[in-house]
């Protein structure tokens, strides 16, 4: 593997940040409120939307989440990943969550 290659970002067309921030509106009222945790899946879902809407860099998303709750701060980092590395789409795991 080539240095080059290491330093690419991959970032998603406008039409793919758009169909995603469609699924997870999509998922947010099909989703538990809540884990069996009590963290809430919605604040999360619409944290990540958040994200992929601004397409917030690293470094803004984290500076708006930071004092937050620590599983919404996860969604934002996966949207983050998803939106500017190779990280799989935010709403793969919410998919999961409804189908449960």
């Amino acid at each position: 593997m080539q240095l080059g290659n290491l330093l690419k970002f991959h970032t998603h067309t406008q039409t793919d940040v758009e169909t995603e921030i469609e699924k997870l509106g999509g998922l947010f009222g099909r989703v538990p409120h809540e884990t069996a945790f009590g963290d809430s899946n919605r604040a999360a879902i619409r944290a990540a939307m958040n994200v992929l809407i601004k397409r917030s860099r690293l470094v803004q998303a984290v500076a708006e989440h930071e004092d937050g709750d620590p599983y919404v701060l996860g969604a934002v980092l996966d949207a983050v990943e998803w939106l500017y590395g190779n990280g799989p789409a935010p709403s793969i795991g919410w998919i999961a969550l409804c189908a449960a």
